[in-house]
């Protein structure tokens, strides 16, 4: 599958923020170590990637991840 181009401002370290009801998370992106993953994930958050909602209706433009719930957390483990 073929995504389009993602473009983030700006240089250096590029990080995600997850706000929660917890807190906030900052997740560090190492997208020279694992480019396409952390392209798919910006492109997916953002909604610059077309997703398919639970009905298989395809969202475009729409950030995927906004009001998702974790599934699973183990105190310092994994979310």
């Amino acid at each position: 599958m073929e995504f389009p181009p993602i473009n983030v401002a700006g240089s250096g370290q590029l990080y995600a923020r997850m706000h929660t009801t917890q807190g906030t998370i900052v997740l560090a992106l190492e997208e020279q170590r694992a480019p396409e993953t952390v392209k798919n994930f910006v492109g997916l958050a953002t909604g610059a990637i077309a997703w398919k909602d639970a009905n298989g209706q395809n969202m475009q433009g729409t950030p995927l991840y906004d009001g998702v719930r974790f599934h699973r957390v183990i105190p310092n483990f994994m979310i």
